[in-house]
């Protein structure tokens, strides 16, 4: 499946640009999670190379790709862009591309973005941009990338949908960025503040409790793919983020009286993938 969101439309542009409210999220759960094939890095002259995962390949029926970034973007000259030499469904053999831009409809139009940005590489040439990716050869091309920076590659199920488990009451995971630290220096206790590790990467999920074929608490012990779309105001898709690696713990606890039963889950997840519409 796709992951990356359709374009926001002119007439749609005012109810983006909106606040957000809570019930304006659903969440999704997919049992087959992602697989992470590889990344692409660039060294200190912003010179780019591909180097696939070790004892990872793309499963015969091929995947969707999707391009990641490992770390915040700041002020580039034009849109990052990755170029893949890979082999679609069929045998046909394309490159597919993934380029990260700003959306249209955001008041900022500067060269920034956050950590985790994501989207879709897509096949290039007539007939190609829905065919699925079934290798993946080498980098073929690449612009407006960073030094010393790191771009993830993953593969999203295409055998397996995300289904819709439960109705949400929350959902709450922040992304796994790296906190920042005071160095101290003298009597200067914030002399200086750098980028340190990352923090815990927990997911927190509370769905009303149907059954235990039918809530969150049916992959207890097994690691899922959790996908949490904003759509404002019922009509306009503005963000997509997808949990990989979710470790899912849940129980259902019971109260007294008319009250919801309630799943919640917390565990950890390892990467964040963050879509945001055009």
């Amino acid at each position: 499946m796709r992951l990356s969101l359709p374009a926001v439309s002119a007439a749609n542009v005012p109810v983006a640009q909106g606040p957000e409210i809570n019930l304006e999220s659903s969440v999704r759960i997919s049992p087959v999670d992602l697989i992470k094939l590889g990344e692409v890095r660039t060294d200190a002259a912003g010179v780019a190379d591909w180097y696939a995962q070790a004892g990872v390949s793309v499963p015969a029926g091929g995947l969707d790709l999707h391009l990641h970034s490992d770390q915040a973007l700041e002020n580039l000259a034009g849109n990052p862009s990755v170029t893949l030499t890979t082999t679609l469904t069929g045998a046909v053999s394309a490159t597919s591309r993934a380029t990260i831009v700003v959306p249209s409809w955001v008041p900022d139009q500067t060269k920034n973005w956050g950590q985790d940005e994501s989207v879709d590489f897509t096949g290039v040439g007539s007939g190609n941009s829905l065919l699925l990716v079934t290798a993946i050869a080498d980098l073929s091309a690449s612009s407006n990338l960073p030094a010393n920076a790191v771009f993830s590659v993953w593969g999203s199920p295409v055998a397996e949908s995300f289904v819709f488990y439960g109705f949400k009451r929350s959902a709450d995971g922040p992304a796994k960025t790296p906190k920042f630290v005071h160095i101290a220096d003298k009597y200067d206790s914030a002399a200086s503040v750098k980028k340190g590790r990352s923090g815990d990467a927990v997911l927190k999920l509370d769905m009303v409790h149907i059954s235990d074929m039918s809530g969150i608490s049916r992959y207890n012990g097994r690691k899922v793919a959790v996908m949490i779309d904003v759509k404002k105001n019922g009509v306009v898709q503005t963000g997509r983020l997808i949990y990989t690696g979710y470790g899912v713990s849940a129980g259902t606890p019971r109260g007294d009286g008319d009250g919801e039963v309630m799943d919640t889950s917390s565990g950890p997840f390892e990467c964040l993938l963050s879509f945001t519409a055009p």
